[in-house]
């Protein structure tokens, strides 16, 4: 790795964003599902997936080993959606979706293990604890063109614990390097703010620039 070398620690930063793929996990995630099953007129539910953006910016550091540390900031959307059919006044069948939004700051402390490059790939695994921040927990139901929010909790403030395990590569590009990377995000504690208990599951694809 190149970068600003101080003292014995090798220092790079870089940026990244991407997609994130999210859903919700444990005994009470599919509350609002198991919800709609008892109305009358809807005809099916299925559990979906909520699609969310990542940014993020952070710095490497070797320390002349094959295991570097790798702190991050960023901010993630997570959540889930619920997909659903129902019956409508006239007896024609439409298709609707609750999306619950569930989205932080967090702060990755991430292990990076350096593995053999070949030419200008140098491939790398991650795995380390994060801590997020809520900004927002909130919920909207769409039916056909028709949208409306609705309330899924009182107290939206709270802390999300997790932890990230993936791999990625640094790819030289001459004056550039480029960063690709793909990791899934395992929720340890409840989503703040929801009325009942779940946890955060999602997998995210990154691409950046280290400087």
């Amino acid at each position: 790795m190149t970068g600003a070398r101080t003292d014995a620690v090798d220092l790079q930063a870089g940026i990244r964003a991407g997609l994130n793929v999210a859903t919700f996990r444990g005994d009470e995630a599919k509350t609002i599902q198991t919800l709609f099953r008892r109305i009358p007129t809807v005809s099916g539910t299925n559990e979906g997936w909520r699609t969310g953006f990542m940014a993020a910016v952070f710095v490497v550091a070797d320390f002349g080993g094959p295991v570097a540390l790798q702190p991050e900031m960023r901010y993630i959307q997570k959540g889930n959606q619920i997909e659903f059919t129902v019956r409508n006044s006239d007896g024609e069948i439409e298709s609707g979706s609750i999306t619950t939004k569930a989205d932080y700051v967090e702060v990755p402390i991430l292990a990076r293990v350096e593995l053999p490059a070949a030419g200008p790939v140098a491939p790398h695994v991650l795995a380390g604890p994060t801590l997020g921040f809520s900004v927002n927990t909130a919920a909207e139901a769409t039916l056909g063109e028709r949208s409306q929010a609705i309330r899924v909790g009182e107290d939206f403030s709270g802390n999300a614990i997790g932890l990230d395990f993936g791999a990625g590569a640094d790819i030289e590009l001459g004056a550039a390097t480029l960063t690709v990377d793909g990791r899934f995000g395992l929720g340890l504690s409840d989503v703040p703010g929801l009325r009942f208990s779940a946890q955060n599951r999602g997998i995210a694809v990154t691409v950046g620039v280290v400087f």
